[in-house]
């Protein structure tokens, strides 16, 4: 799709997407940028680095081909409670519900569900902290939201992640205001994909997305010819803080490693 230019201002008055009438930059300091071929884009502060080497495309832990096998593994030989389907499910309502017995929301168990065969998530919402650990691919219908503040879910995708379109939310041309379906969690998928909305609404990501695979992210949101000079079609609010407390230990990679601060390093010569 195009690309658009964006006043801050007018993503501020024509978006509900501000707090206290603030956004919040790409970057404040440092931004990285592993393509060389991208056109440098500064951060708040004026930093940027082109052309890095990156070493994490697969992990260094023997018997883990890959992200999705390394995550798997870990998850599923540490997690408190599994509900297993091997064919293609569909996973709608509240989550505690498709475990037996029935999941107490107030617990601090960490439950997952393993869909061997892919399937579809249906307006659904996240009232436990949740792991899906998803062999094929997912489809996601908005809303997908978090009950309470004690509770996540975390998508480990071995295929591809669709989001769908949700209900008309509103958004319109004649005000003009750009309205939202919500997708609250991290995803972490080898391909994504958001599909085009014929509503002309935008999708907001609350939590995280990693694609592992070599293919670029799809995103197909578009909101037509007046608001997107206007506001964003598609947001990704990171919510990293949210999934490390309630899922570090779960991901805990420990390996070694150095950081070198490169003034300090030539101070020495």
């Amino acid at each position: 799709s195009d690309e658009y230019i964006l006043e801050l201002a007018d993503v501020i008055e024509n978006t509900s997407l501000a707090e206290n009438g603030l956004l919040p930059h790409i970057s404040t300091y440092l931004l990285l940028q592993n393509d060389d071929s991208l056109l440098a884009k500064a951060s708040f502060n004026n930093f940027d680095r082109m052309d890095y080497t990156d070493l994490n495309a697969t992990p260094r832990e023997a018997g883990a081909s890959d992200w999705f096998q390394y995550l798997k593994n870990k998850v599923l030989n540490n997690t408190d409670h599994i509900q297993e389907y091997t064919s293609s499910v569909n996973i709608s309502g509240n989550v505690n519900q498709y475990f037996s017995p029935v999941a107490n929301p107030d617990n601090d168990d960490t439950y997952t569900i393993y869909m061997r065969n892919g399937g579809i998530i249906q307006n659904l919402t996240c009232n436990l902290k949740t792991i899906f650990i998803v062999e094929g691919d997912v489809v996601i219908n908005p809303e997908l939201l978090i009950d309470q503040a004690k509770d996540g879910c975390v998508f480990i995708v071995d295929g591809q992640t669709t989001i769908n379109p949700g209900g008309n939310k509103g958004s319109n041309d004649a005000t003009p205001i750009t309205n939202y379906d919500v997708i609250e969690a991290f995803i972490i998928t080898n391909r994504f994909e958001s599909a085009p909305d014929t509503n002309e609404d935008g999708l907001l990501i609350e939590g995280g997305l990693i694609v592992t695979g070599s293919n670029d992210p799809v995103f197909g949101r578009d909101l037509g010819n007046v608001r997107n000079y206007q506001a964003p079609s598609e947001v990704f609010r990171y919510d990293g803080t949210r999934y490390m407390y309630l899922f570090g230990e779960m991901f805990t990679y420990k390996k070694n490693y150095n950081i070198r601060e490169k003034a300090f390093i030539n101070s020495l010569n």
